[in-house]
């Protein structure tokens, strides 16, 4: 029997060989503005409407014809006739000829006739007649129609991820829904007659599963996926072969941790060319990981990852989480900076090396410890990738890659 390492890829190899390994999602749906955020837009929306789609009043004043102000200075003053009041929301029927003002709010329609707004207080007040104690240019306090948002500008563009800036832009010209590509549907197994749900009382012998809960919770972080878990599944063929059947007639993308490796009761690899899956790559020249697999049958897409919770964690970020997000529409998501290196890192093994690291005033510290440590993952802020071959010395520049949802 051939060994893993024997057959083992390069770790390049694989990140190339994952980028073209998950099927673009190109299906859309339409769904409610406050449900888009970090949603990928189907198509390109265009506003129907002028923002503001009148001339507004900025300020709360009087309406009127800025010539008639003009002579305003010193002692002389100029009166005008009020002949009506402009509410805010409503059109109104009232107009501004030379001699007369119309009250406005702040956010009023600017009345016909009109062509700037006087302050309230660079006005007195007796009755209906106004004294402009200050003249104004023409347009002067008044927001002009169109002069935001043109009818038939672009509000978003086909394949713009939704933040709240584009929502704010469909919400105000009149967008309630958008076309939204669909969600990845992703299901995730646990592997192990020796592993235990969190949560339940403990038995001898058995181990707690922390993989599940960790994929599940950086997945879920992203409204572009849509999880489901699918519990623990025993090693068993029939099993492993029926679990993998189920989970991929639902599902773009099946992960599942443990089983990968060349033990008795690993079925992962059996169980996935039974149900007609083909191998794209099972062990990869990655210290911890090396018993990753990938496979794909049509446009499904299996990960095998190592049941070592270090070893199933950093290998499914570096190779598969970029991939994963980009064929939903996603640009580049992982958070990277240089940073040094806090002491020595040798990788001349022939494998390259995922390092958990932890930031201490911008230097990156080597979590040490097995690839099965979850205190590894817990200590550490995100990982650097040490290619094979290298030998980094203390203060040697390097990559850092933060886990996701922490910003370092």
């Amino acid at each position: 029997m051939v060994s893993l390492l024997e057959k083992a890829i390069g770790f390049k190899e694989a990140q190339e060989i994952s980028a073209r390994a998950f099927q673009a999602m190109s299906d859309s749906e339409e769904v409610p503005i406050s449900e888009a955020a970090g949603r990928v837009s189907a198509t390109t929306v265009r506003s129907h409407i002028s923002i503001p789609p009148f001339n507004k009043s900025k300020v709360d004043g009087y309406a009127v014809v800025a010539a008639d102000t003009a002579m305003t200075s010193g002692n002389s003053k100029v009166l005008l006739n009020l002949t009506g009041t402009q509410e805010a929301g409503f059109s109104g029927d009232n107009k501004v000829t030379h001699g007369t003002c119309v009250k406005v709010p702040t956010g009023g329609k600017v009345p016909a006739g009109s062509d700037a707004i006087v302050m309230r207080e660079n006005t007195v007040i007796d009755g209906n007649v106004i004294t402009v104690l200050k003249p104004v240019r023409g347009m002067e306090n008044v927001w002009k129609e169109g002069s935001d948002v043109a009818d038939g500008d672009i509000i978003v563009e086909h394949g713009r991820r939704i933040d709240f800036r584009v929502i704010g832009g469909l919400g105000a010209t009149g967008n309630g829904t958008i076309r939204v590509l669909r969600k990845m549907k992703i299901s995730i197994l646990s592997t192990g007659n020796e592993i235990m749900e969190p949560g339940t009382p403990y038995r001898e012998g058995m181990n707690y599963d922390a993989n599940s809960s960790i994929l599940l919770s950086i997945l879920r972080r992203y409204p572009v996926f849509d999880v489901k878990y699918h519990g623990i599944i025993e090693d068993r063929m029939d099993s492993m072969a029926g679990a993998i059947r189920d989970a991929s007639s639902t599902s773009d993308v099946v992960i599942s941790t443990g089983g990968t490796s060349m033990g008795d009761r690993d079925y992962v690899q059996a169980a996935l060319l039974q149900e007609g899956f083909r191998i794209l790559f099972h062990g990869v020249r990655v210290r911890p990981g090396m018993p990753v697999l990938l496979a794909m049958s049509g446009d499904k897409t299996f990960i095998g990852l190592p049941g070592f919770t270090v070893s199933a964690i950093l290998t499914f970020l570096s190779l598969f989480m970029e991939p994963m997000l980009k064929a939903c529409g996603y640009t580049t998501e992982g958070v990277t900076s240089t940073v040094e290196t806090a002491s020595s890192i040798s990788m001349e093994d022939g494998m390259t090396g995922l390092v958990p690291v932890k930031l201490l005033n911008g230097r990156a510290v080597p979590i040490a410890g097995d690839s099965g440590s979850v205190s590894r993952i817990l200590k550490s802020d995100g990982y650097l990738i040490v290619e094979e071959g290298t030998k980094l010395a203390e203060n040697s520049k390097v990559i850092f890659r933060a886990y996701p949802g922490l910003r370092r």
